[in-house]
């Protein structure tokens, strides 16, 4: 289905000027923006038109033309907001949605015609929708998207049935190829009034002639070449809608509709064998508003009565709560991102928590208190202490206990760890950068006797080391380091190192034990 909105730049006006400020309408007026060339009539009501006034004339000869004539300069970023605007309101009627520039869309309704009552209705609906925003709405649907734009274009604003889609086609003009105005000249001159007329020579012979541009575009008009679509958004893995007989304004009988429609949603999600970690929550509101809620989980959805809990936190943590103005018509979900889904192997006997009521915990709190609120931590592969651990998103933290619990096995196994030893014990608390601190030692390779941290010193009674730490030499990130553990007369242990070598050995405080 194409969608070509012809004075969207004024109609857009219409809606966003108060009636005090917005211009007469029904006089001559124009949008105007600027080209190499000079300004340019880029859009024109109907009064202009009857004023002899067209899209692409120049300024100078609209005012010579009409002298009355009244104008704006083009906004063209606010043109483009307007028009992805409409874009998601499409969304009502399928979630297959592409530009069609300028001021126009391409919609994929393939299986979406029955819930409107076939082509033909639902054809009409999305023209009524459009106008009823204000718009002035030309509309085609047909089996090709090159040919709907050029039907919608062009002069036949209807449903073309696959019977009458080539009989239909030849009768078109030669400005529906939308073709530069001297290769249209040049077809003119040739003789060529209609698509049927060049139909009958050959697409060598046309590119010889006219380029290569002519027969491509031939070619997608008649479905012999299909032409890509870039989709405003990617296709969801499932996308289902509720339409609503009446509007809903409470919140609470919009979660029961929810739970309604999630039911179904989930059921045919696990047919496919998927899970969803990421499912949009879409409301469509009477007077064209869209509210757009996403949930994030961390392991893969698939249950209702979980999403409807969700729902419910996601609801209450909204900054904005949800303003249904006159109602809600129309409640939509769809899967932006999922995951396969395999069963989970649980315990017969088992007192700990399973951990997929750990993850629902953690998609709870997500959902309430934002994902970068709920944190948990990592370990990675590097031997510098500081680099060794970091704080990550807990819903993308994936546990592998199991995992981990095999490689120690096999590792002790092998004698990795020396029979009767552990690895050097590591602080709880770490800090980052290092604590810098002033040491007494009797020798500079000696351990410290003393230090002074925070204004208190602290005199060693026990000392451990030096265990010495390399740096990172593929990266010159600086001399070695040697850290001991001490313990001090009051019993606090902590763990320092030497930085440097003498004269201009520095000494830093980086953790402390329990």
């Amino acid at each position: 289905m194409a969608l070509a909105f012809p004075r969207l730049p004024i109609d857009r006006l219409k809606t966003v000027l108060p009636p005090e400020k917005a211009p007469d309408f029904t006089k001559p007026f124009a949008i105007v923006g600027r080209s190499v060339h000079g300004l340019r009539l880029v859009c024109v009501n109907e009064a202009a038109i009857h004023a002899g006034l067209y899209p692409g004339l120049s300024l100078v000869h609209a005012r010579s033309l009409c002298e009355r004539i009244e104008t704006v300069n083009e906004a063209e970023e606010a043109d483009k907001d307007y028009l992805q605007y409409l874009a998601r309101n499409a969304g009502r009627f399928t979630p297959l949605v592409a530009y069609s520039l300028p001021f126009g869309l391409i919609l994929d309704v393939t299986g979406c015609d029955h819930l409107f009552g076939g082509p033909q209705k639902m054809l009409e609906k999305v023209t009524a929708y459009y106008k009823g925003l204000g718009l002035e709405t030309l509309s085609a649907l047909t089996i090709t998207p090159a040919a709907a734009r050029a039907f919608a274009r062009f002069g036949v604003n209807r449903f073309v049935t696959k019977e009458d889609f080539v009989l239909t086609l030849d009768r078109l003009k030669l400005p529906s190829l939308e073709a530069k105005p001297d290769v249209q000249m040049a077809l003119r001159r040739a003789g060529f009034y209609c698509l049927k007329d060049i139909q009958a020579v050959s697409p060598k012979a046309l590119a010889a002639r006219f380029g290569e541009v002519l027969p491509a575009r031939l070619d997608a008009l008649y479905g012999k070449r299909q032409e890509p679509l870039s989709f405003i958004n990617p296709p969801p893995s499932l996308y289902l809608s509720l339409r609503l007989e009446e509007p809903l304004i409470d919140v609470t009988m919009v979660e029961k509709q929810f739970f309604i429609l999630a039911k179904e949603f989930f059921k045919r999600l696990t047919k496919l064998g998927l899970g969803c970690l990421m499912i949009n929550i879409i409301l469509y509101r009477v007077d064209g508003h869209i509210d757009r809620i996403g949930i994030e989980t961390g392991r893969p959805l698939s249950d209702p009565v979980q999403f409807l809990s969700l729902l419910e936190e996601r609801l209450k943590s909204l900054k904005t709560p949800l303003d249904a103005g006159y109602g809600y018509d129309t409640l939509a979900l769809s899967v932006s991102r999922s995951t396969p889904l395999r069963p989970l192997q649980t315990e017969l006997v088992n007192d700990d928590l399973e951990p997929a009521e750990i993850g629902q915990l953690v998609d709870r709190l997500s959902t309430r208190l934002g994902a970068d609120h709920v944190l948990v931590a990592g370990s990675k592969e590097s031997h510098i202490p500081e680099y060794a651990a970091f704080w990550g998103v807990a819903q993308h933290h994936k546990p592998h206990t199991e995992a981990l619990k095999a490689l120690d096995a096999q590792l002790k196994a092998q004698g990795f760890f020396p029979l009767h030893s552990n690895p050097p014990e590591r602080p709880i608390r770490l800090f980052c950068p290092p604590q810098p601190i002033d040491v007494i030692a009797a020798l500079p390779d000696d351990p410290p006797a003393s230090f002074r941290w925070r204004r208190v010193i602290h005199k060693i009674r026990l000392a451990e080391g030096p265990e010495r730490i390399s740096a990172e030499w593929w990266k010159h990130s600086g001399p070695d380091r040697d850290y001991y553990r001490v313990e001090d007369e009051n019993g606090e242990r902590f763990w320092i190192f030497r930085y440097g070598e003498y004269p201009k050995t520095k000494w830093f405080l980086h953790g402390l034990f329990a």
